[in-house]
């Protein structure tokens, strides 16, 4: 599938979000009607293969949504796009269990990097936005790789939807 038709995402970890690893708060459970809002409305555009980074928090917040979303349309892809081959290895109880479930669910991988090196992740940022003409980024300004990956797709044209993690109901065009 081309780029045209593909969708990623990027966005914080559960220690820059408001509610940090609390998924029952309602906040976050706003965030994340309102990501499988945004994945719906990309779908309706003609979006059809999304692709995840995998980390905790709103990586695997999206690749939830992308899932259930594939349990109705038939024609969604999930790919998961890894750092490196041992990412996320150090996971335990519910979190490993999430991240093993988006493993089996998606319909391909892409590891980014050989290893582990200080640049992995910003490989695997690049890959999704070089592999996307939307990115779907939950993101407020706070400087990090999710900044990094908004600022990367902004340069190249790509096409950004932000949702702003303390205003679960409110997105808008960045770019």
């Amino acid at each position: 599938m081309d780029k045209k038709h593909t969708a990623c995402f990027t966005g914080y970890r559960p220690k820059k979000l408001p509610w940090g690893y609390n998924e029952s708060s309602l906040e976050c459970i706003k965030l994340k009607l309102r990501l499988g809002e945004a994945i719906l409305s990309a779908y309706d555009n003609g979006y059809r293969r999304f692709i995840s980074g995998g980390a905790i928090g709103v990586d695997l917040y999206a690749a939830a949504e992308v899932i259930r979303l594939k349990g109705i349309k038939s024609d969604v892809e999930l790919v998961l796009a890894l750092p490196y081959p041992t990412f996320n290895a150090n996971l335990n109880g519910r979190l490993k269990d999430e991240f093993e479930k988006t493993v089996l669910a998606a319909d391909s991988t892409i590891v980014c990097a050989p290893c582990y090196a200080p640049t992995s992740f910003m490989q695997r940022n690049a890959y999704m936005v070089d592999h996307s003409s939307l990115v779907i980024a939950v993101y407020d300004g706070m400087a990090g790789g999710t900044k990094n990956t908004v600022d990367y797709a902004a340069a190249r044209g790509v096409r950004i939807i932000t949702l702003d993690p303390r205003e679960g109901l409110n997105a808008g065009f960045l770019h």
